[in-house]
């Protein structure tokens, strides 16, 4: 177990290598007499050196961090009503579907990039400058107006200059045919 963290190094690693090595009873040490060890006691030698390690290490920010963000990702795989063996066979799920979806999948990537290739056209030049020839629609609309009331107004004043016109010639007309009328009389008097 001691070459297990040889490649280690570092303070914490360090410990969890001097953890490795087989604990003996430091009575036994102290008088040089070797006692053979049990199981038992390795482990709990062991488990008490772990121990020692994690609480100075509960000073450690980064591995606070971590903690919190395993208790984060054990809460939330909770919360999906998930456990870690659950996410191992929905990862090969997934393989299974994307291999039996295969080309499905490639067919809609082709369409996502000729989708990406038709991006360009959706907000063109023209398309930006649309809202500037709405506003000079409306300026052209509104001169149409205005031109629209003067040529109803010059619409009726030239009607009422042919009325007057019309009324004029009927008049003259009617005091050409009475002049004509006396003409007529006076050369039949002979006067």
């Amino acid at each position: 177990m001691g070459h297990l963290f040889g490649h280690l190094s570092g303070p914490k690693e360090r410990q969890l290598g001097d953890c490795s090595q087989s604990p003996a009873p430091s009575s036994s040490r102290a008088k040089g007499v070797t006692a053979p060890v049990t199981l038992h006691a390795r482990v709990a030698e062991l488990n008490r050196k772990l121990e020692e390690i994690f609480k100075s290490s509960k000073s450690s920010p980064k591995l606070q961090e971590l903690e919190q963000g395993l208790d984060e990702l054990e809460d939330w795989l909770q919360a999906q009503h998930a456990g870690t063996s659950q996410i191992l066979l929905h990862a090969s799920t997934k393989k299974n579907y994307v291999v039996q979806h295969a080309q499905q999948l490639q067919d809609f990537a082709k369409e996502l990039k000729e989708v990406e290739a038709l991006e360009s056209y959706v907000n063109t030049p023209s398309l930006r400058e649309l809202p500037a020839y709405g506003d000079r629609l409306r300026k052209v609309d509104a001169n149409s107006a205005v031109m629209v009331g003067s040529a109803a107004a010059l619409h009726d004043q030239v009607g009422r200059l042919a009325e007057d016109y019309y009324a004029a010639m009927t008049s003259l007309n009617e005091q050409l045919l009475s002049w004509d009328r006396l003409l007529q009389e006076k050369i039949g008097t002979g006067v």
